[in-house]
């Protein structure tokens, strides 16, 4: 750490406000002197000054600004501190998906910086998550990887934070000695080096074991220590934690009124620092004490706020496609496939006892499927009888290894008929349901997939996965999985009768994997390109409006938000202006009337290449309708409008376009102009979509005025908010005859001023 910032940092735990001020200061200087390293690093180590606070949060756009400089300077280090705190302000916030993105990329990142803080709070962040949803062991695994990094490393900051996130995972699966352990040792490791605010935070957290036993008196000293020593080192989020617990302390001991006012207290923090999890905890708690207290209209105002704040967690953490970006950064544990594959390229079993390879393949394929009962049955020496000769359960059953089926029971009738998979969902319509309950006694079996076992062409018994406990709606990758690992146990019952058989099976075996990985491809390519065809015209190749209305709402929000001064860079932006420009070809109609739809079709299929050489891959160029183009440049000075509609209508007039029986036809175009904001002194006061009328009314008063031409309008220096958009609407002469408006073109302005 350079000497400057290693100075500050000294001073930040004892006076964070001024260690704000000197940071910032740090980054202006290193800004000045082209320094982007140093910038970035000050910006980091005001974001943590911040977190302490719980005001990071204000810093996101200078977050992200920092994000972009470190990524075009290149600095790696400096890309994953930036993904790093950018995630936990995601987090804090409850937006589990973005975090859980950024932090993926730090894991990714680690492997090529070798940024020990960056990878371990990537993990400790991720396991956290994992927490949140309620996945205990995948967040032990995480824990656990950070756990190894951190194994020969002297830091008692990391070693700190690691011992509170396992204790945190140790508690909620009921180990409460081993995370009172842990949070001890946290205590321990926070006062080695002075970490005031993890002191408080491992007090608060004995307290909450405390609670858990039912100790009131120490828990209730132990998080009144932890709220003082948080409030001293300006640790915000703890504070509002320790409110919440202090109340639950009170609620457990019959004050409610003293509750109420905690979780009050809990709230008003939770609000100001944005933690939505805290929040309705806090809401839920209030709604409850005040409908006690027959507070009826404050308890439906918690209650309300805390079904939208649950809904709007939840809606985060319910979608499978969302937790699945969320598993592919699970570095602990291999994914179902690579244990597939692995699984499939292993040869260990054929020189084992056919029979105890069968054994194995089971467990795997109890890990590999998720399930917890896995029963392979065999028909041996023409036996009309099934025998199970491998079986994984979750306890012990009445059915044992090396039990028969009745041979003219209902489940042996369906395993000798069974032509494919027979896909149960739910075992109460299974056509051998009531057997197959008393069959797996004591477990409470609710689904069964069945896949059938054949040796050259022969049925020779079913290999079944299912699940207890709880109803599963199979996948297609579980039937495809639990059939390739049929016939993986099909491999090797064959492989000691006959060698030759065993050859052509792995064949088959390969060929079902290449055509499983080939349709993979084929559907998440026909994915991509439907995702992609409901955002682009179909004639054109250009974007629709249905992307525009998805993208810019966005677009027009930062842009607000640089022109109010919002935000602040470590290197200069080339603009934050939305330049809107509007393309109408002149007399269009006639290309239709004359030579035919199929013409006119031609010719706005060739306006794509030409308005590509005026604008850039990162602007949105949109087919508005019919012969119409909206055109939106990003992040572009307003001042150069002028000139690049003179080169959009001398690009589109410079060259013919070419018909499809050759013909060459020249057109010209009318461009209507304006920037959003609209306003810059209040940026909001005028909508995107009214800056769109604004540039359509422009459009026309040129193609009125002539054609062949453009005009643009911008906010005069006597333009007031207030009611412009009815002026305008009302008399656009009146409002340039006021100064409201300025009126640019290549035109007379007379004319065209005439004309609007």
């Amino acid at each position: 750490m350079p000497d400057a910032l290693l100075r500050v940092e000294r001073t930040a735990r004892r006076h964070p406000r001024m260690a704000i001020a000197l940071l910032r200061r740090l980054e202006e200087a290193a800004r000045a002197a082209a320094d982007v390293a140093l910038a970035l690093d000050a910006l980091y180590r005001r974001y943590f000054v911040l977190e302490r606070l719980g005001e990071a949060g204000a810093i996101l756009d200078e977050l992200y600004a920092g994000l972009q400089a470190a990524e075009e300077s290149g600095l790696a280090r400096q890309t994953g501190r930036m993904l790093e705190a950018i995630g936990r302000v995601r987090y804090t916030r409850g937006e589990y998906e973005e975090a859980v993105h950024c932090w993926g990329q730090c894991v990714r990142l680690y492997e090529v910086t070798g940024d020990l803080c960056c990878g371990v709070e990537a993990r400790i962040g991720l396991g956290a998550v994992y927490d949140a949803i309620g996945d205990r062991r995948s967040s032990a695994r995480f824990h656990q990887d950070a756990r190894a990094l951190l194994a020969d490393a002297d830091e008692p900051y990391l070693r700190a934070k690691l011992a509170l996130n396992l204790g945190v995972n140790l508690r909620a699966m009921g180990e409460r000695a081993e995370a009172v352990r842990q949070f001890e040792l946290a205590r321990r490791e926070a006062q080695r080096s002075n970490i005031r605010e993890y002191v408080a935070e491992a007090h608060w957290h004995l307290g909450q074991c405390a609670q858990d036993e039912g100790d009131l008196e120490p828990a209730q000293a132990l998080v009144s220590a932890a709220l003082t020593l948080a409030q001293a080192c300006g640790y915000t989020w703890l504070g509002a934690a320790a409110f919440i617990t202090l109340a639950r302390c009170y609620q457990a001991q019959g004050n409610d009124a003293r509750a109420f006012d905690a979780y009050e207290q809990g709230l008003a923090v939770a609000e100001r620092i944005g933690a939505r999890p805290q929040q309705t905890a806090c809401h839920h708690a209030l709604s409850m004490l005040a409908e006690k207290s027959g507070e009826l209209a404050v308890a439906l105002h918690h209650a309300r706020r805390h079904m939208a704040l649950e809904l709007e967690i939840k809606k985060e953490l319910a979608a499978p496609d969302q937790l699945r970006q969320l598993q592919q950064y699970d570095l602990s544990q291999k994914p179902p496939i690579q244990k597939l594959l692995e699984l499939s390229s292993g040869g260990g079993e054929r020189d084992a006892d056919p029979l105890s390879a069968v054994a194995s393949l089971a467990r795997a394929a109890a890990d590999i499927l998720r399930v917890e009962l896995v029963a392979v049955w065999l028909r041996e020496g023409g036996s009309a009888e099934p025998v199970c000769r491998a079986l994984v359960a979750p306890a012990p059953l009445r059915l044992a290894q090396g039990d028969a089926l009745p041979a003219d029971g209902p489940y042996a009738d369906l395993q000798r008929d069974l032509q494919g998979t027979l896909v149960i969902h739910d075992l109460r319509i299974h056509p051998a349901g009531a057997q197959l309950h008393r069959l797996f006694e004591p477990a409470d079996l609710r689904s069964l997939l069945d896949a059938p076992l054949q040796l050259r062409g022969r049925k020779i018994g079913t290999m079944s996965f299912g699940q207890v406990g709880e109803r599963r709606n199979w996948t297609r990758d579980d039937v495809l999985f639990g059939c390739h690992i049929g016939h993986l146990v099909e491999h090797i019952l064959s492989d000691r009768e006959h060698r030759e058989v065993q050859t052509q099976l792995e064949r088959s075996n390969q060929e079902l994997e290449q055509r499983v990985q080939s349709r993979t491809v084929e559907l998440q390519g026909a994915l991509r390109a439907l995702e992609e065809s409901s955002l682009t015209d179909p004639l054109t190749g250009l974007r629709n409006r249905r992307f525009l209305l998805q993208h810019l709402d966005n677009d027009a929000a930062l842009s607000a938000r640089h022109c109010e001064g919002g935000t602040s860079r470590i290197v200069s932006a080339p603009g934050s202006d939305l330049l809107m420009f509007m393309v109408d070809l002149d007399h269009f109609k006639e290309v239709n009337d004359t030579h035919g739809h199929q013409a006119g079709d031609a010719v706005l299929t060739q306006i794509k290449e030409r308005l590509r050489r005026v604008f850039r891959e990162s602007d949105y160029l949109v087919r508005w309708g019919g012969e119409e183009f909206l055109i939106v440049a990003r992040a572009t000075l307003r001042s150069k409008a002028a000139m690049m509609a003179e080169r959009v209508r001398t690009t589109i007039a410079g060259q013919p376009f070419v018909l499809p029986d050759g013909t060459q036809l020249t057109k010209t175009c009318s461009v209507g102009f304006a920037a959003y904001p609209f306003i810059t002194s209040a940026p909001r006061a005028v909508p995107w979509q009214d800056v769109v009328d604004i540039v359509d009314t422009a459009l026309y008063a040129a193609k009125r005025a002539g054609r062949n031409a453009w005009a643009g309008l911008s906010a005069g220096a006597h333009a007031s908010p207030d009611g412009l958009l009815t002026r305008f609407r009302a008399s656009p002469q009146q409002a340039l005859q006021r100064g409201e408006l300025v009126l640019a073109t290549n035109l007379d302005p007379q004319q065209v001023q005439a004309a609007l």
